[in-house]
């Protein structure tokens, strides 16, 4: 028998206002916070280049201890599980099911993309599309819709659109060239306004200007600023509270979104 089954406590579905601890290691930056009663309690926030293993564990004591808080008082650990940086993700991963596992809390995986698309909700797009640099000129992308519509042939399309094409968990890899045709093929675009955000827009945004100077299969392309360029750990406890805990996994269940295998391979051969 698993042994995640035998440990696990039983699962309330329905509890609401959750106490969240949030890892987000997925690029250079090390964040965390608690979400305690439903509400960001306190965060933590570092730039380390990649040097997550060397003081993660501490500062999650430390921030815990700062709030007074347990962690086996917590209902759940929230981790951001890539597209991202293989040292971090890996990082993260790891740290949140030993976390789990010794204190029997359930884990609750978001991707890197649906975080960027809950922090660029609010721009005055009818598409969010995050885009993340897969490095050798691709990026990892996934549209997301963010405005009701009385159309369902455009979420149904997006859905497909996961489900159909080349994917990385909820993210399709691709070349530059290839992002907005891709995007075309969505049902109803063509009066839609698409905003990219995004390390991927970033890296290549002069590449993604000149693409979009010629596009006219969307009703607009607006770019989003550098300050949507990485994850934060606020929309990602928000987006674990609105998840809750019917969609958590056990901590062995946890599955990473690295950027590319190969560069993990090539890593590992050169350590």
């Amino acid at each position: 028998m698993n042994e995640d089954l035998v440990n696990m406590n039983p699962l309330n579905n329905d509890k609401q206002n959750l106490n969240l601890l949030a890892i987000e290691t997925s690029t250079h930056s090390l964040e965390l916070g608690v979400a305690l009663d439903g509400k960001v309690a306190g965060s933590f926030s570092i730039y380390r280049n990649q040097k997550h293993v060397e003081i993660l564990v501490e500062s999650i004591g430390k921030l815990l201890k700062s709030l007074s808080v347990e962690l086996r008082e917590l209902d759940a650990i929230t981790v951001d599980v890539g597209p991202g940086l293989f040292t971090g993700i890996r990082t993260g991963i790891a740290t949140t099911m030993a976390l789990a596992k010794s204190t029997n809390l359930r884990t609750i995986p978001i991707s890197s993309l649906e975080i960027l698309a809950h922090q660029g909700r609010f721009l005055k797009g009818d598409l969010i599309v995050p885009i993340i640099d897969a490095k050798k000129d691709e990026v990892y992308f996934c549209p997301f819709s963010i405005i009701p519509t009385s159309s369902p042939n455009l979420l149904k399309s997006i859905a497909e659109f996961n489900a159909n094409l080349e994917t990385k968990g909820n993210a399709m890899s691709s070349s530059l060239s290839n992002v907005f045709d891709h995007l075309a093929s969505i049902d109803g675009i063509g009066d839609k306004k698409v905003v990219l955000l995004g390390s991927g827009l970033n890296r290549y945004c002069e590449d993604f200007i000149k693409l979009a100077e010629n596009e006219n299969r969307f009703n607009a392309v607006l770019f989003a600023d550098d300050y949507f360029e990485k994850p934060d750990v606020q929309s990602l406890l928000k987006i674990a509270q609105q998840v809750g805990l019917i969609d958590s996994v056990f901590a062995s269940d946890l599955k990473p979104n690295y950027l590319r295998q190969a560069n993990i391979k090539i890593g590992w051969e050169t350590r």
